[in-house]
């Protein structure tokens, strides 16, 4: 599948009419794109996709009881072209011919009505076996509203993989890069579960969570609820680790599939407030701002003295509009820096 990514500024107006071919599965990949966008970025924009879905369901019915009569009528006139025949006097030098045209229609009915109930048949599941994915470009946030209502809050530099239905299949998502879960707690006690690289998952029933997956390092913090977090070891057994509130489990996955795993308390919002326009800093290192800074920028910025890399702050600093050189000012202000450029490097010096 194409991975998309979406300026807002691109994004075309949604009518109903291109909601009803994003569920039939006629639209092309950028329509579908902007469809996905438009639904997850207002919660009434999903509930009226739910509308227009209702009455193309209705609709896929309709069209089922069609094909059913199709089919009927298909055999009934084929079984009478086939009676009519069998009641005709046969000639000797005809039989073999009749024997043929028999034969014919007998194949050719088959086939139809196979052709008739495999169209059917797709055509009813399409919509709701096709998986979404979407992806964010640097300094991009997406609000996205989940099958279930869950709700994810996308990060720069990250996309997540998603069944378009959760009717009957269950409730999963991979994610790559970072997000910001609020899951719905089903009557059913179903399972939510998201899965990231080298075979670690998160199980959780209904609960917040801010999740990163990057290439180098993952870290889960959950803000409300518990979780389960599944890590394989080098032998391919698993590590089950149980999250409490203001719990943290940091991975690192430079080399193998577990390498170290850190587990400590710490407060939620310094890690989730991104998702309201924020870096908070509670303590933090100067090195942990870069590293956030380029995976969810793409911007790399060097020190002149990696002892910077430990000096720590609090406070917070503002998100501003994909604006990755606005925000390398405001850290290198609230530290205390000189922003300078060498041989093409953005460096940060006393």
């Amino acid at each position: 599948m194409e991975v998309l990514f979406l300026p807002e500024s691109k994004i075309m107006k949604v009518t109903k009419e291109l909601v009803m071919l994003y569920f039939r599965g006629k639209c092309t990949t950028a329509e579908e794109a902007i469809v996905e966008v438009w639904m997850s970025e207002n919660p009434y924009h999903g509930e009226l996709a739910d509308q227009w879905l209702m009455e193309l369901d209705e609709e896929n019915e309709e069209l089922l009881v069609e094909l059913a009569i199709s089919k009927n009528d298909i055999w009934n006139n084929t079984s009478q072209e086939i009676n009519n025949l069998k009641d005709e006097e046969p000639l000797k030098n005809e039989n073999s011919a009749k024997l043929t045209s028999i034969n014919f229609n007998w194949t050719s009915l088959a086939a139809v009505l196979i052709g008739i109930n495999i169209v059917a048949f797709c055509f009813f599941l399409y919509s709701k076996s096709k998986s979404v994915e979407i992806a964010t470009g640097f300094g991009q946030i997406q609000h996205i509203i989940l099958p279930d209502s869950s709700k994810v809050v996308l990060n720069g530099n990250s996309k997540i993989k998603y069944q378009r239905s959760w009717d009957k299949n269950p409730r999963e998502i991979w994610l790559d890069g970072e997000a910001f879960f609020s899951v719905t707690h089903l009557k059913n006690n179903a399972q939510f579960t998201v899965h990231l690289s080298s075979g670690k998952k998160i199980e959780v029933l209904g609960t917040e969570f801010n999740v990163i997956n990057r290439q180098k390092h993952g870290c889960v913090v959950l803000k409300s609820g518990s979780i389960k977090l599944s890590l394989p070891d080098k032998k391919g057994d698993k590590k089950e680790i149980y999250l409490k509130p203001g719990d943290l489990v940091e991975t690192d996955y430079a080399s193998v599939k577990q390498s170290k795993v850190k587990k400590a308390k710490v407060n939620p919002e310094r890690y989730y407030s991104w998702t309201k326009g924020k870096w908070t800093l509670d303590g933090t290192s100067l090195g942990e701002m870069l590293v956030h800074l380029e995976e969810n920028y793409g911007v790399k910025v060097g020190v002149a003295d990696d002892k910077l890399l430990k000096k720590r702050l609090s406070g917070s600093i503002p998100l501003s509009d994909n604006n990755p050189a606005l925000l390398i000012e405001d850290i290198a202000q609230l530290f205390e820096l000189q922003l300078e450029k060498k041989n093409n490097k953005l460096i940060l010096a006393e």
